[in-house]
């Protein structure tokens, strides 16, 4: 997990690899735990090269659909992200800065917010009406 978001995304997947092997030992559910836990800790590269990896791997129904909601899980987050990276570029053009509150706010928020602030910074007069 300490070496998931490195920037050496094949030494990321390699340990995240070995991990998910290590657990292999371990029963069906908590092997699958696992391997969402491995899958977590890394950047959104190594995790989209981990989830092809391990795919072939699982035979059973009950893994695959665990795997597959990871990988939608991190999707989701990473659109999110996303979202919020843009929504902070667009205020900070709008009203040259975003203090760090306001920015924590925004990179905590969920979708459904975030959609509601994109669509506010366009006619909103401060900052803080963006974000009411």
């Amino acid at each position: 997990m300490a070496h998931g978001r490195s920037p050496d995304t094949q030494k990321a997947l390699q340990i995240a690899v070995a991990a998910a092997h290590g657990s292999e030992r371990v029963d069906e559910a908590l092997h699958v735990f696992y391997i969402g836990l491995i899958a977590q800790s890394l950047g959104e590269a190594a995790r989209r090269g981990f989830y092809e990896m391990i795919s072939n791997k699982f035979k059973s129904e009950f893994a695959k659909k665990y795997i597959a909601m990871g990988r939608d899980e991190g999707l989701a987050m990473g659109r999110n992200e996303g979202r919020a990276e843009t929504l902070l570029q667009q205020l900070k053009v709008r009203f040259n800065t975003v203090d760090d509150a306001s920015r924590e706010r925004i990179l905590n928020a969920s979708k459904e917010e975030l959609v509601q602030w994109a669509e506010r910074v366009l006619t909103a007069p401060t900052l803080e009406d963006v974000l009411c």
